[in-house]
């Protein structure tokens, strides 16, 4: 448990560096503060958290790498979208890979369901990415890495089980809602900008622990 833990942590580390110099995608408004010189640390030490959480909770399985993963790179990326508001490629990546292996590996392994919940994954993200590329068309406050990264989470938790999908679903869209009125609170403004990564990160992390 600690090593996966310490793994994960040092994976965050530079992760959560380079999110610190992600440049703003828009000037600074008021709805967005300047990110504190400790959020990389503050980050590492959640990541350490929630890396042996992760590890008591699915010991040595397939889903394992995968929620390391996006621990690490989740965390990173709530970083650079609650400062920058951007979801770049780089933070991204790390998620996609990890779980691309992972899911291939069990398919060639002939896991029981592994080529069941591939298929069932890659139908989900695509049908993620096109609902989120609609909603961008009708709001242009969803980018393209809110829909990259809800495409990819989407099929990773599809790819766990119907369940965990569910749960994913249902806690992005509250921790979404409660990120808009929160902002809508703090500033007033229907047009203040809304940070979807934190919450898409952490319903991903709680639909792997469900």
């Amino acid at each position: 448990m600690a090593l996966c833990a310490a793994v994960t942590a040092v994976c965050c580390c530079p992760l959560a560096v380079a999110a610190g110099t992600v440049e703003p995608a828009a000037p600074r408004g008021p709805d967005r503060a300047a990110a504190p010189v400790g959020w990389p640390a503050a980050g590492c030490a959640v990541a350490l958290c929630l890396g042996a959480l992760a590890t008591i909770r699915l010991d040595a399985t397939p889903p394992l790498p995968v929620a390391l993963a996006t621990i690490a790179a989740g965390t990173a990326l709530a970083i650079s979208d609650l400062r920058a508001r951007r979801l770049p490629d780089l933070l991204i990546a790390p998620i996609l890979l990890v779980w691309s292996v992972t899911a291939a590996t069990a398919v060639a392994l002939h896991l029981p369901d592994s080529l069941t919940a591939l298929i069932r994954a890659i139908v989900t993200g695509a049908a993620i990415a096109g609902a989120a590329v609609l909603l961008a068309v009708a709001r242009s406050g969803i980018g393209a890495g809110d829909i990259k990264l809800a495409a990819i989470l989407s099929a990773v938790t599809a790819w766990l089980g119907l369940h965990h999908l569910a749960v994913f679903v249902l806690a992005a869209v509250g921790f979404t809602l409660a990120t808009a009125l929160i902002a809508l609170i703090g500033t007033r403004s229907l047009r203040a900008t809304i940070p979807a990564g934190p919450a898409l990160c952490a319903a991903a992390v709680i639909a792997y622990l469900t």
